[in-house]
Formats: structure tokens, sequence, C-alpha cells
């Protein structure tokens, strides 16, 4: 049976949308790409696919809404651009479980943002979660095995603040679509890419793996911001972790590349911290009516 009420319908709906981004770090993985060949790639298809999103959406309209997204949008891309950026460096520095469960603490970033840039008040528990979540990082980081790990973890913490970042100026300009200005963020990948990579050139596997990049990256992110229809933010963060886990998981199986126990140990405590954080933000939200 499908589901009836409009919270099963945005829960299933994030749960595929996290479900198609988990491939996307064994994808980088299995390319085999110097990192800025790959940089470049991955901003074209960020291009494309956002840029396709928004033409099927808004046909004729497509132009206008790349012109209405203002200097926010375009702040939004930047900031988006320059995460996806340190997110693929950081893989090639350090492994993809570090990467991963760095990159989750992003919400507690945008906690932090969100009180200083837009004056929200920022709950108790939240601020607990801020300590905690930022503890464990630093367990993290400081125990990185040699200069190259722990500039990757210095580099995946970078794309978590520039992401939470990012999500924060989305916030301030929500009444605009910022699809157009995520699509803006692969300008920032395809400059890079092709001001420093040594070459462009692309086997026929590799190109494929380019594309389920692309497709999965789309579908991901379209999914999860329709799934903000029907849930609240914090039932949406309730289902990220999933990527983490999943994704650390599969690298594991796939290409052998084990977590180190610290790793384990952080990111189960900063994956218990968010969940429990989303848990008691979502006591304060009355539920929603059946459609």
């Amino acid at each position: 049976m499908l589901p009836q009420s409009n919270q099963s319908k945005g829960l299933l709906i994030a749960a595929l949308g996290v479900l198609a981004l988990t491939p996307d770090t064994l994808l980088v993985r299995l390319a085999h790409l110097d990192s800025t060949t790959l940089l470049f790639w991955r901003g074209l298809a960020t291009l494309i696919g956002m840029s396709a999103v928004t033409l099927l959406q808004h046909g004729r309209d497509t132009a206008h809404q790349f012109r209405q997204i203002g200097k926010t949008g375009i702040g939004v891309g930047l900031l988006m651009g320059c995460s996806s950026c340190c997110f693929v460096m950081a893989l090639y520095y350090t492994s993809v479980a570090n990467t991963l469960v760095i990159l989750s603490s992003s919400p507690i970033f945008a906690a932090l943002y969100s009180r200083v840039f837009l004056k929200e008040r920022v709950a108790g528990r939240t601020i607990i979660s801020i300590i905690v979540v930022i503890t464990a990082i630093s367990f993290i980081v400081g125990d990185s095995e040699g200069s190259t790990s722990l500039l990757g973890n210095c580099i995946a913490l970078c794309a978590a603040m520039c992401m939470s970042a990012g999500f924060t100026m989305m916030r301030s300009g929500k009444k605009r679509n910022m699809i157009p200005a995520t699509a803006l963020g692969g300008i920032i990948l395809i400059c890079v890419g092709a001001s420093l990579a040594p070459s462009l050139a692309l086997s026929w596997q590799q190109a494929a793996l380019i594309v389920c990049m692309g497709v999965s990256s789309a579908a991901g992110f379209i999914m999860i911001t329709m799934a903000t229809r029907y849930i609240s933010s914090p039932e949406v963060s309730l289902l990220m972790p999933i990527e983490t886990v999943l994704a650390s998981y599969i690298v594991w199986l796939v290409l052998g590349e084990a977590p180190a126990t610290i790793t384990i140990i952080g990111g189960i405590v900063i994956i218990s911290t968010l969940s429990l954080h989303s848990l008691l933000s979502l006591r304060s939200i009355p539920a929603r009516p059946l459609d």
C-alpha cells in the first residue's frame, strides 16, 4: 500500500534521496582520476544536471529562474561549489569514513551560522550537541596518521562548514528557487578543474562513472528537497546519517578501506548526538494531518 500521510510520504522520499546519494563516494574511488580532472567533470555534471532539473520544472521560465537568484543565490552557488570541491579533495587525502563522519556535522555548523547571521535562538539541546560534536571531530582530526590524513580531515571540515553556510544562506533567501544556484556551484568546480587538471581525457568506463555521479547527486538533492514539503528539517536530518553508515560500509566491503577505530567511535557519537537532537526537536513540532 502507498503511504497515506504527509509524514509517510516525506520520510519515504527523503530515504530514497539519501539512498541515491550513498554510492557517490564509491564512484569517486572507482573512477581512478586525478582529483582536479574529477573536479572538472563533476562540476560539468552538476551544472548540466541541475540546469536540466530547472528546465523540466519551469520550461520557458528557466532563464528567469537563474536571474532571480540574486546576490544570495550567487553566494549559495559559491559556497556549495567550494563545499563540493573540498569534499572531492578530502577523499584523496583521507578515508571515506573520516570524510563522511566529519561532513555529517554540517547541521551543527548550520545552527551556529543561524544564530550569528540570522539571529535565531539556539536551544539548549543544540548548544550541548555542538559541544559534543565538535569534541568528537577534534578527536578524529587529532588522531590523524601523518600529514596527509590530517590535511584531508581539515579539508573535510572545510567542506562541512561551507555546506552548512550554503544551506543557511538558502534559508535567508527561501522565497527564491535555489536549485539554479546549486547549478552555478558546478561552475566553481569546472573553473578549478580546467585550470589545474593535467588532462581532461576520460575512458568510457570513467565517463560512465561520472554520469552515475551526476545522476546520484541530482536525484538525491531533488528528492531530499521534495521531502521538505512534507516533513520538517529535523525529520530529514534523522535520515541523513544513513548515508554516512552505508557509504562507509560499501567502500569497506568493495575496496577494503576499513575505518579507523577512533573514526568509528567518533562517528557513533556524532550520529547518535544528531539523531537524539532531531528526535527532541520533533517533540516541539505538531503532527501533520493526512492528505
